[in-house]
């Protein structure tokens, strides 16, 4: 009798299915990762890590958060992977990275009626809404402007920008395409000030020293660059 059920307990174990990935996207990161009307997430990088692991066969399911949470939940293992994530020399020391599948041109972005910003030495005892261990923060700190201004992290680009419009952060930072599609939806009219830090490359993240993981979504980014198909899915959402 014991025989038997531990022959059919294992034969359940062995036909159970596969426990999906779990990877973490942002809430307000538009075009690249955000919600539709009915909540779901959708977006450039959204788009990109479906077809990823469709690619590959690997069941999956995304969790949508603030940013910051996201990052938190990757570093203590609660995440599998975060997709989208910009590269800096300080994440590097916690996530290991996919092979970059596209660059984000990076601004500063400013109220366009704002006269009295026209450099980054402009920006002393400022308050700026920008990402926490961001390639841009890396550069502050590199010409000592980093202890010179405030930055402040937010929820979401889409409350940095709504905090733009009202006054209460001088500057933003954010990718080219997120800066001018949130400025169009909140009806903002926005200047940009030249960073020489102008693009970051973005790549799909994993805990450090995941490597299985890391060689399968490797593996499908490859393979859907091979078919075709990752430069229309960059095209189309960031037209």
């Amino acid at each position: 009798m014991y025989f038997f059920l531990a022959c059919l307990f294992a034969g359940v174990s062995a036909h159970a299915e596969p426990h999906p990935i779990v990877c973490g996207v942002a809430k307000g990161y538009p075009p690249y990762q955000f919600r539709d009307e009915s909540g779901r997430p959708i977006g450039l990088d959204v788009e990109v890590l479906s077809q990823v692991f469709t690619i590959i066969d690997v069941p999956y399911r995304f969790e949508q958060k603030d940013w910051d949470d996201v990052v938190a939940n990757l570093r203590y293992g609660d995440l599998d992977c975060a997709i989208g994530m910009e590269m800096s020399e300080i994440r590097l020391e916690s996530f290991d990275f996919s092979v970059p599948y596209y660059i984000r041109e990076i601004s500063l972005f400013l109220l366009e009626r704002e006269a009295r910003i026209e450099t980054l030495d402009d920006l002393v005892w400022r308050v700026i809404a920008g990402d926490r261990h961001s390639a841009v923060e890396e550069y502050f700190s590199e010409i000592g402007l980093k202890n010179k201004i405030r930055i402040i992290q937010t929820n979401s680009k889409d409350e940095s920008m709504r905090l733009l419009k009202e006054g209460r952060v001088t500057a933003l930072i954010a990718p080219k395409a997120v800066g001018f599609y949130l400025a169009k939806k909140h009806e903002v009219q926005v200047k940009t000030l030249p960073l020489p830090l102008t693009a970051s490359p973005v790549g799909i993240a994993v805990k450090k020293g995941n490597g299985a993981l890391l060689k399968k979504i490797n593996d499908g980014l490859e393979k859907l660059k091979q078919q075709g198909k990752l430069e229309p899915i960059i095209n189309r959402w960031r037209q």
